[in-house]
């Protein structure tokens, strides 16, 4: 499967994107400045290799954006998802939210693919409520 980026703290992380929300000058332009802003606000996050460059794009109030994922994403999640092996994960945030456990996600692939797709459709479009 693709390799994914891996957060262990959303809180910081939402933080540190306010920020960005606020005041454009703070955003980073390159990987290394993330890194070192990543780092400063207590946010730590896994960056695959794979990754070479860094985009930060901000809505408009006036447009509806949609945000998809790469063809390849899509395609080597659904392998993946289809796979005996292949388990559909949320961030522990909604664990600790929903004070439930990662068991009362789908465990059959349609199950599992018909949540990628509600996801997909809910980050695609979605912003902060």
């Amino acid at each position: 499967m693709i390799s994914l980026v891996k957060v262990t703290n959303f809180d910081k992380l939402g933080g540190l994107i306010k920020q960005w929300c606020l005041d454009a000058a703070k955003r980073p332009a390159t990987l290394d400045q993330l890194g070192q802003q990543l780092a400063d606000a207590g946010a730590k996050m896994e960056i695959p290799d794979r990754f070479k460059a860094v985009q930060i794009i901000q809505d408009q109030d006036d447009i509806l954006l949609f945000r998809i994922p790469s063809a390849t994403m899509v395609t080597e999640s659904e392998k993946y998802l289809e796979s005996p092996d292949g388990n559909y994960t949320l961030p522990l945030f909604y664990r600790d939210l929903f004070g439930g456990e990662q068991e009362a996600l789908p465990d059959d692939a349609a199950g599992k693919l018909r949540l990628q797709n509600e996801r997909i459709g809910d980050y695609s479009i979605g912003l902060c409520m």
